[in-house]
């Protein structure tokens, strides 16, 4: 069954209503070039707001050929961590840095349709249950659980009838599993400091990062006829895909 985005959720006693909950995560891209990142949600339990922030040092994993894995650690270079807000509603607000500029994206569009499914399991002492969805060009599978009854969840992902603890694409690319959660966490939602900020549209930043990608290939290709760029929907390997203007 489809399952709404309003929903209607559970009155929680007064003691759990003077903390908030912070639940921590670990991302994992696994592209050619596999990487680890961490990142943590903080949800304000009176409000109903969250505030996702995706940590940008990165451990890289390397296979050298038969003779053991290393790993590195190091920061990329960017200016902020990633942090993106959500309200009960999925209506989304992105703080980003993008070619040495930062932006305070409006990212409101798109709810997701979750398809809520009887299967279960643990994680950690929370039993979960598995919801799946298609947002942006990928298939999401993510595990929420009714005992904590949040909206919310890492990366844009939010909308099931609590929190979710695990999420995956069906490429097996791109994977969010909790690593710690913090019943009565005293962090607050604090976003950046948006001084010179730009204020954009989810669909006018997409298209400046297109252009941008679009521009660089052609600039690699422009002495070498063999090079054809195609449509700037191609270019795109992120975690989106596909928006719901196209």
């Amino acid at each position: 069954m489809k399952y709404s985005i309003f929903l209607i959720f559970l009155i929680l006693p007064v003691s759990m209503l003077s903390q908030n909950l912070e639940i921590g995560y670990t991302n994992s891209y696994m592209s050619n070039s596999p990487i680890t990142r961490n990142s943590k949600l903080i949800v304000d339990r009176q409000k109903m707001q969250s505030i996702y922030q995706e940590l940008f040092d990165t451990t890289k994993r390397i296979d050298l050929q038969g003779k053991g894995t290393e790993q590195i650690v190091g920061s990329t270079k960017r200016d902020m961590d990633v942090f993106i807000t959500s309200n009960a509603s999925c209506e989304r607000v992105i703080y980003d840095d993008f070619v040495t500029k930062k932006f305070t994206i409006q990212d409101d569009g798109a709810p997701i349709n979750w398809e809520i499914s009887t299967d279960s399991k643990m994680i950690q002492s929370f039993k979960v249950y598995k919801a799946t969805t298609e947002f942006r060009g990928r298939k999401w599978t993510a595990w929420y659980s009714p005992d904590l009854p949040f909206p919310f969840g890492p990366w844009k992902l939010c909308g099931l009838p609590g929190l979710i603890l695990e999420a995956s694409d069906d490429s097996g690319v791109f994977n969010f599993s909790v690593s710690s959660i913090n019943l009565n966490s005293m962090s607050v939602i604090n976003r950046p400091e948006t001084k010179g900020f730009e204020v954009i549209s989810l669909r006018d930043f997409i298209q400046l990062k297109d252009d941008f990608y679009t521009n660089t290939v052609q600039s690699i290709g422009k002495d070498d006829r063999s090079v054809i760029v195609e449509h700037t929907i191609n270019l795109r390997a992120g975690i989106e895909r596909k928006f719901e203007w196209e």
